[in-house]
């Protein structure tokens, strides 16, 4: 008979497997009872898992988890991490497989309802914990990209396009909200990530490419005829070519203080350069910047020798080189840049996938992420490309997305292979007190976080979760990691 403190250590493991899978920011946690928090997802787990049985008792479920995450590692060589799902992600997901002619390997009524679970009613507007994040940043600290309220609106908008679901939303208070995140000021005119108030701190009022670009896309979507908006157009588009560069290359804001896209490259560089000149070619404006030197740009960014593009000409070599190979390509054909070989650019891509099936956002940083592989394959898509991969490899590449990034119902930012410090403590904690730590690879396990240890630039410490070859953390900044 177990005694009540056997059930209790009982209870607790679970617990302290689930949560640590969950990995909840510290900035969600202490928004939920922790008491109801574990009873739900131990509720969930049961739900999930067709091993476990509700009417088990308390040691046969622990040692049914137990043998699955034993099963799991088998199977996988990793223990698989439970990561915050994001309407982000799910646009990126969803983008993928229908680019792919894929989009059969998810539920679309499920995904459909997922998506509209982040709507709140009251407001308008679709909120997640990206969105909150993005509410509660504090400049002074770190400016996280890809995830303002703007962003995750057109993100949910142009998810729910995919399925054919827009008629489960009122479009005019979409386009209305949309164009409440422009900016009026003269020098400011594109759109910033919230609803504009001139009470706002500065840098929330500092208009973005990034943002500027989803939402031009999301409106060019929504509305029949831009001639309604024919002032903020013309604005926008001014807005836009302001932003070039005396080098050519396009800055992602007009603050030269501000990293608004990514503290780990500097500003001018493909991507903003990406998302203005794709926000010009919606408006059939591309004549308004200055050609001559956006080539001269490209030329300065290309290798010919073995035929890829560098993201900037300052930073890291190498670093989001082939994510930046595909922009390039892209970019290229808008402006007609004939200073490339394009059959190299693409082999270049299609030649460097990783061995999960999907892509590494560069050669030398090793680091799988959504962003990557959906920046890589919208490029393939708009330059009429994706008919370059085969079907084996479509379905490889599909395949990767939907096991490494669904979670539950929804998506997340990055895989499950990126098992995070706290779960391998958690892990071997549980069997530990459970006296099952000789059916867990010690071995194995003491590498892993032995390789976690970084010594670069004199910061000493343990990263957050395993799997870096080369370390240089995230760039889709995920919620468990920045925060």
């Amino acid at each position: 008979m177990l005694t009540q403190n056997k059930i209790l250590v009982q209870v607790l493991i679970i617990s302290s497997i689930i949560i640590s899978q969950l990995t909840l920011s510290r900035s969600l946690m202490h928004k939920m009872n922790l008491q109801e928090f574990a009873q739900e997802n131990i509720i969930k787990e049961l739900n999930q898992n067709p091993l476990i049985s509700s009417t088990q008792n308390n040691y046969e479920i622990i040692e049914e988890i137990f043998s699955q995450k034993l099963t799991e590692y088998t199977t996988l060589g990793y223990f698989p991490q439970i990561y915050e799902s994001s309407l982000q992600a799910i646009f990126y997901a969803l983008y993928i497989l229908e680019a792919l002619d894929e989009l059969d390997k998810v539920n679309q009524t499920v995904i459909t309802n997922v998506i509209m679970s982040y709507y709140d009613d009251t407001n308008n507007i679709f909120m997640d914990q990206y969105a909150y994040r993005y509410l509660d940043i504090d400049f002074s600290q770190c400016y996280y990209p890809y995830t303002s309220v703007l962003e995750i609106n057109c993100f949910a908008i142009l998810s729910l396009n995919i399925p054919n679901e827009m008629g489960l939303l009122n479009q005019q208070d979409l386009i209305d909200f949309i164009w409440s995140c422009y900016n009026p000021e003269n020098s400011e005119n594109g759109f910033i990530g919230q609803f504009y108030d001139t009470n706002l701190p500065n840098k929330f009022k500092i208009a973005t490419m990034d943002n500027t670009y989803f939402a031009i896309r999301t409106l060019d979507l929504l509305i029949d005829d831009w001639s309604v908006y024919n002032d903020e157009k013309s604005r926008v588009i001014q807005y836009i070519s302001g932003l070039q560069s005396t080098n050519g290359g396009f800055n992602n804001d007009n603050d030269i203080t501000f990293d608004s896209l990514c503290f780990t490259m500097f500003e001018p560089n493909l991507l903003s350069s990406y998302y203005c000149i794709k926000s010009l070619e919606i408006f059939n404006a591309v004549d308004s910047i200055d050609i001559t030197n956006f080539h001269q740009y490209l030329e300065d960014l290309y290798d010919n020798s073995i035929h890829s593009f560098q993201i900037c000409n300052f930073g890291m070599p190498d670093f989001a080189n082939i994510v930046a190979t595909a922009l390039g390509l892209e970019l290229s054909d808008i402006t007609g840049y004939s200073g490339v070989n394009r059959n190299e650019l693409i082999n270049f891509i299609l030649t460097n996938r990783n061995s999960l099936g999907n892509w590494d956002a560069s050669t030398y940083f090793k680091n799988h992420e959504l962003i990557d592989t959906f920046q890589i394959i919208r490029c393939l898509k708009e330059s009429g490309e994706i008919s370059q991969l085969t079907l084996q490899q479509k379905n490889q590449i599909s395949n990767a997305i939907c096991r490494l990034y669904q979670q539950y119902n929804g998506f997340s930012l990055i895989s499950k292979d990126y098992m995070s410090i706290d779960l391998i403590n958690s892990i071997v904690t549980s069997f530990d007190l459970f006296n099952q730590i000789s059916e867990l690879d010690i071995p194995w396990l003491y590498n892993l976080i032995q390789e976690c240890y970084r010594d670069l630039f004199e910061c000493y410490g343990f990263s957050g979760c395993t799997n870096f070859e080369n370390f240089n953390g995230f760039r889709s900044c995920p919620i468990e990691y920045y925060n």
